[in-house]
C-alpha cells in the first residue's frame, strides 16, 4: 500500500454484503470505502501537498504521523491513537491529525471520542468531506439522524462526485422511510461508478421495499454480471424467483 494513496485499499472497499432483508437494521456500514480512510492533504480540498509526511521529513511530528498511519493500516488502532495524540500535542492545529485519530477511534467503536475528533477536524479546516461523512456516520449510530443528514449534505457540497457519500446518505433515507430519495441517491452513485456490483445490490434492496420486482431483478442481474461470485445478490434473486 502506498504511503500516499489509501483510497483504493482492499481493506477500505465497501462491504454492502451485510445489507439484505435487514438492510435498515444494519444502517451505516463502517466498512464503506469512504468511512475510516486515511487521507492526504491533496484529497482534502484546498490544501496542497501530501498530508502523510515524506520519509525525508525527519521532524518528530512527521515520524509520529507516519507511524500512526502505518499502525492504522495494520489494524493497531490503539497504538495509532497514541501516536496521533502525541502528534497533536506537537501541532494542536493540525486538522487532519484529529481526523486520523478520529477514524482510529471509529474502528474501536469509541463513538464519542470519534465524534469529538471529527468535529475538531471540521472546525480547524480545511474543508474535508471525509470528516463530515465520518461524523455523519457516527451521529447516525448515536441516533442523531438530523445532524447526520446535515453532515452528509455538507460532504456532498464539498465533493459531489464520491459515490459512497450518496450510498451512505441513502441508508439514512431508508432508515427514515424516504425510500424513493434513497433510490435516487443510489442511482446517482451508480451513475458516477457504474461498475460497482454492490451498489446495484443496495438499490435492489431499496426497490424491493416498494415491491418493484422487475427493477429488482434487473439490478440483481447486473450485480451478478459484474460479480458472478456475489452470493447475497444470488440469494436475493433466488428468493424472488421462488415467490
Amino acid at each position: 500500500m502506498s504511503s500516499i494513496r489509501y483510497m483504493h485499499s482492499a481493506k477500505c472497499r465497501p462491504i454492502w454484503a451485510s445489507v439484505s432483508a435487514a438492510l435498515v437494521a444494519g444502517f451505516l456500514l463502517t466498512g464503506a470505502s469512504i468511512l475510516g480512510v486515511p487521507i492526504t492533504h491533496a484529497q482534502a480540498r484546498g490544501v496542497p501537498g501530501p498530508y502523510v509526511p515524506p520519509e525525508t521529513d525527519s521532524s518528530e511530528f512527521a515520524k509520529l504521523a507516519r507511524e500512526g498511519i502505518r499502525q492504522f493500516v495494520a489494524g493497531q488502532y490503539q497504538a495509532a491513537i497514541e501516536n496521533f495524540s502525541r502528534a497533536i500535542k506537537l501541532e494542536p492545529d493540525n486538522a487532519l491529525a484529529y481526523y486520523h485519530r478520529g477514524i482510529s477511534y471509529q474502528r474501536l467503536r469509541a463513538q464519542a471520542e470519534a465524534l469529538s475528533d471529527f468535529t475538531v477536524a471540521i472546525e480547524k479546516g480545511p474543508p474535508n468531506d471525509f470528516a463530515y461523512l465520518n461524523r455523519g456516520a457516527v451521529r447516525a449510530k448515536l441516533g442523531l439522524l438530523l445532524e447526520a443528514e446535515s453532515d452528509f449534505n455538507a460532504a456532498l457540497k464539498i465533493d459531489p462526485t464520491r459515490p459512497d457519500t450518496y450510498y451512505n446518505r441513502s441508508l439514512l433515507f431508508l432508515k427514515t422511510n424516504r425510500i424513493q430519495m434513497a433510490i435516487d441517491d443510489i442511482t446517482t452513485g451508480i451513475g458516477l461508478n457504474p461498475k460497482d456490483a454492490k451498489a446495484y445490490y443496495l438499490r435492489a434492496n431499496a426497490l424491493e421495499m416498494l415491491h418493484r420486482h422487475d427493477e429488482v431483478r434487473r439490478d440483481l442481474d447486473e450485480a451478478l454480471r459484474l460479480d458472478p461470485t456475489f452470493a447475497p445478490a444470488r440469494r436475493l434473486l433466488d428468493s424472488l424467483n421462488h415467490k
